[in-house]
């Protein structure tokens, strides 16, 4: 079991449960709504934590594949330096995308003006 789903395991343990027992108990409303809230929230959050944790472990090995493949392809060859220059331009230009300066969608399009198609995960060759 992960991190994520122990923490979420957690959030069925006794105390939670004799919480939700007591609102049910009570036949309290407002008590049953707040706990129902603040469950929600808590599972939203954890989840909220594990889909970055995932995005960013994506991301990383992307970049990985990136640099390696730059490197050892038979074309590009890149060496330290070139790699180096390549990847600050890459983050540069995920800043952009980050602060919404600009869209992935708009770069394909410069791209698509300069005649290059860019496939995606899928697309056919």
């Amino acid at each position: 079991m992960n991190e994520h789903q122990l923490k979420i395991k957690k959030l069925f343990d006794k105390n939670e449960l004799n919480r939700l027992e007591r609102a049910l108990k009570d036949k309290d409303k407002t008590k049953l709504t707040d706990w129902a809230r603040q469950f929600e929230e808590q599972i939203a959050d954890e989840f909220s934590r594990a889909y970055k944790q995932e995005l960013d472990k994506a991301i990383n090995n992307f970049i990985v594949t990136i640099v390696y493949t730059l490197h050892f392809n038979e074309k590009t060859k890149f060496g330290r330096e070139r790699i180096k220059d390549f990847m600050d331009d890459l983050f540069s230009t995920i800043e952009l995308y980050t602060t919404e300066e600009y869209k992935p969608e708009e770069y394909i399009e410069i791209l698509r003006k300069d005649g290059i198609i860019v496939r995606k995960k899928g697309d056919e060759v």
